[in-house]
């Protein structure tokens, strides 16, 4: 490079001495008689012509290399707005346009890289399986919205924090650890407690309840290009999962609880009175009373059955609404629970604005009522204060079917409307209650699109809420 400069600089030098030299001859013999004088003259001309050519020249190569400099620094900084093809020389031309076609695949490769980095972000921000990578230190480097919502994090500013910081558990530590150290993949479904919050005394302190999530583990190590060691942690909230297992284990062997304890004890009686009890008139008639209650027990149980399996099927269909008015259907709840109010000497309050329609199946609505009402006055002590509220408003109406009783606790809240399932079994057996009542209800809230939920007062009382769109 340094000789190139050097010989660039001894031309024009050269130029200019012989132009001197020429400058001085005709100088020196202006007034002598020379033959050759046009000749000379002519040589400057072409000698200056020649100098002028070469610093011309030199100028334009050099704001060609000066261009070439500015393409050469806006490909290194991937700035690729400024970059044009120079009308020049061949070979700086040439190398200008290689450039450029270089420059534009750079920036098809660069916008490339770059969209699929937004569309792998975007990706692993969506996924629902939660998602953490950790390095070699157990700090977390990534994280997704899932894992986010999973370990009751609102922010992204865990990253850089270690993940018993942010995960609280132990059992994911361990399966880290021993990822990093056998470098093999992970399975392992683990158990961990989650506090929720369900109410506030009146010190505002906050009462909690736990929950518990099963989160199936998946972890795999990686190496990145930089030689870094990442452990990706996917975890799958298979809560639900064992939730529905677990209510079907729990579903069968109640069925089967519930249909072979009135068997057993039909059969038993049956069995006595063949054995000779029958010639007893009163021994008799005491056995049969029995067995006709266990068989309407038993009659009750089936028909519930029957009922949940049709409004299942409900799901997948639109049941047949009309429009109704909403006090027309409380008031026939209220008829059916009659017996079962006046014995307990119960108050009925009903609170709701004049004239409310709503579109619903009326035979299925008051089923429902009429359970509520009718648990609310079995299970309250006698002289009891039942409320039926109704709030309308633009896009849906609330029923509200509320009581002053024992309650139920907080623990058994989320569980009520699974079936079989009682707070109190042999309570519900005396009262005849079948277990089935608050799932039945929930399946038809389910099938006019609505929902339904328990709210469990600081106090005492139990306050059961159906939401039905308009």
């Amino acid at each position: 490079m340094y000789s190139i400069k050097k010989f660039n600089l001894i031309i024009p030098i050269m130029l200019i001495v012989i132009l001197l030299f020429i400058v001085f001859l005709i100088y020196f013999y202006k007034d002598n008689n020379f033959d050759t004088q046009p000749f000379v003259y002519l040589l400057l001309i072409i000698l200056g012509l020649l100098l002028l050519f070469y610093f011309y020249r030199n100028i334009r190569r050099d704001k060609s290399i000066s261009s070439l400099i500015k393409m050469t620094e806006g490909i290194s900084t991937l700035d690729f707005n400024a970059l044009e093809i120079i009308e020049d020389q061949n070979e700086i031309y040439k190398l200008s346009k290689n450039l450029k076609k270089m420059a534009d695949s750079l920036e098809y490769r660069f916008n490339s890289a770059i969209r699929q980095r937004k569309e792998l972000k975007a990706v692993f921000s969506s996924l629902i399986e939660s998602i953490i990578v950790i390095d070699d230190t157990f700090k977390v480097r990534d994280i997704n919205r899932a894992a986010l919502t999973l370990f009751k994090n609102t922010n992204n500013l865990v990253k850089g924090k270690s993940l018993i910081e942010l995960t609280r558990n132990s059992e994911l530590i361990q399966i880290a650890e021993k990822t990093l150290f056998e470098k093999l993949p992970q399975y392992k479904t683990i158990l961990f407690k989650e506090q929720i919050p369900y109410s506030v005394d009146k010190f505002k302190n906050h009462k909690f309840t736990s929950r518990d999530i099963y989160l199936e583990v998946n972890t795999s190590l990686i190496q990145t290009e930089d030689h870094a060691t990442r452990i990706i942690m996917v975890l799958h909230d298979i809560t639900q999962l064992k939730t529905l297992e677990r209510i079907r284990k729990d579903f069968v062997a109640n069925v089967s609880h519930e249909l072979k304890t009135p068997i057993t004890s039909i059969l038993g009686f049956v069995e006595t009175l063949k054995d000779g009890a029958i010639n007893n008139k009163e021994t008799s008639m005491e056995f049969l009373d029995i067995i006709q209650t266990q068989t309407v027990r038993l009659d009750l149980i089936i028909k519930d059955l029957l009922s949940l399996s049709t409004l299942e099927s409900y799901e997948n269909t639109d049941i047949e609404l009309e429009e109704i008015y909403l006090a027309d259907i409380i008031s026939a709840s209220i008829k059916g629970c009659n017996n079962l109010i006046n014995n307990k000497k119960t108050d009925i309050r009903v609170n709701l604005p004049d004239k409310v329609k709503i579109k619903a199946n009326s035979r299925l609505l008051e089923q429902a009522l009429v359970n509520l009402i009718c648990n609310a006055a079995k299970y309250c002590p006698i002289g009891s204060v039942i409320d039926v509220k109704v709030e309308k408003y633009s896009d849906y109406t609330l029923i509200k079917v509320s009581d002053n009783g024992p309650g139920i606790p907080a623990t058994d809240a989320p569980r009520v409307f699974e079936r079989f399932y009682t707070v109190n079994k042999a309570r519900n057996r005396n009262l005849g209650g079948t277990g089935l009542g608050l799932a039945i209800v929930k399946h038809i809230i389910l099938a006019h699109k609505g929902e339904i939920r328990l709210k469990v007062p600081n106090d005492k009382g139990t306050e059961f809420i159906i939401r039905i769109p308009n």
